[in-house]
């Protein structure tokens, strides 16, 4: 009794998701003309940078340091 409502659930949910692939149909190709309304007013694109880099060597300076001092003697092979 369970596995037949299991199932008849199953298949209520496919029929469902399927049923928007159906009225779609074939993939259309859009035209620009078509993307774009003819009265849209032109996009104009921003210039301005995204990042603030004056201060990057300021952060790379930051992040060095002096080599590790030898705390244990290399072996002699």
């Amino acid at each position: 009794m369970k596995t037949q409502r299991l199932l008849r659930s199953l298949l209520a949910l496919s029929l469902l998701f399927s049923s928007p692939l159906w009225a779609a149909g074939a993939p259309k190709d859009l035209t620009w003309s078509e993307m774009i309304p003819p009265d849209a007013p032109p996009e104009v694109p921003n210039m301005k940078p995204l990042h603030d880099l004056s201060q990057m060597s300021d952060a790379l300076s930051a992040e060095s340091a002096p080599l590790p001092s030898k705390t244990c003697p290399m072996p002699r092979w």
